[in-house]
């Protein structure tokens, strides 16, 4: 099967990455390791690792990426996924919270 390489860039911080796509693949499976897409008044964003890590999420979203996406103060972010924060107990409050509010 023919692959590709292309260049991605986070965009928050800009850092780019390298990624080789093989065929037809969904975007997350094209994304370098732990890179994610998330939704932030309703646009997707493309972030690595570091700016999309759920810690950027908690109690709303980050003033850092509030300023480098040059974002409201009200942006809302919802984000399924909490596992990076297992054992502190502030962050499990949080995703029992937000798994309540869901039903």
């Amino acid at each position: 099967m023919n692959s590709q390489s292309h260049k991605i860039s986070c965009e928050a911080c800009h850092m780019e990455e390298e990624v080789r796509v093989t065929g037809i693949m969904d975007l997350k499976d094209a994304l370098p390791r732990r890179w994610k897409r998330r939704i932030i008044n309703f646009r997707a964003y493309i972030l690595c690792d570091v700016c999309g890590h759920p810690r950027q999420f908690t109690k709303g979203i980050s003033p850092y990426l509030l300023d480098a996406l040059d974002l409201p103060p009200n942006a809302t972010c919802d984000i399924d996924e909490i596992e990076d924060f297992r054992g502190h107990p502030d962050n499990v409050t949080w995703r029992r919270e937000r798994k309540n509010s869901k039903k």
